[in-house]
């Protein structure tokens, strides 16, 4: 295991335990500090966001494209994560299409079940019942 995914182990269990302890600030602080993010580093931060009510905050992360200052269109649904490389899995999909539901986007939630599907995502019970409730 070379270094940086070491530190990377390191910071993902110290975010989830931020999250779990109920700091999902201090978290998006340990996140935003990360060099290398993977699949577990914005799933967890992702799911923090909506779990502490602030599903606002989770969309923003899922999608923006800081770096560019652009909002996204259905098309670039993803931004940072795939600007990095890392791919959504089904749990990411989960936390943004429950995001969606919290606020009451439901042309959002539409794009983003359309996005899971173009991902190669098979939805699940927990898919289909977000984006039903959205």
């Amino acid at each position: 295991m070379r270094y940086c995914e070491k530190c990377r182990v390191i910071y993902n269990t110290d975010e989830w335990i931020r999250i779990e302890m109920g700091s999902a600030l201090l978290s998006r602080d340990n996140f935003d500090q990360m060099v290398v993010k993977d699949l577990i580093s914005w799933s967890s931060m992702i799911h923090a966001f909506v779990k502490r009510g602030t599903a606002e905050a989770s969309l923003d992360l899922f999608k923006k494209k800081v770096d560019e200052g652009v909002e996204p269109d259905k098309t670039t649904t993803v931004g940072q994560m795939e600007k990095q490389g890392v791919e959504p899995n089904e749990a990411t999909f989960v936390s943004v299409l429950t995001a969606s539901c919290q606020l009451g986007l439901v042309n959002e939630g539409c794009s983003f079940f359309d996005k899971m599907v173009d991902c190669n995502i098979k939805p699940k019970v927990e898919h289909f019942g977000a984006y039903v409730i959205s």
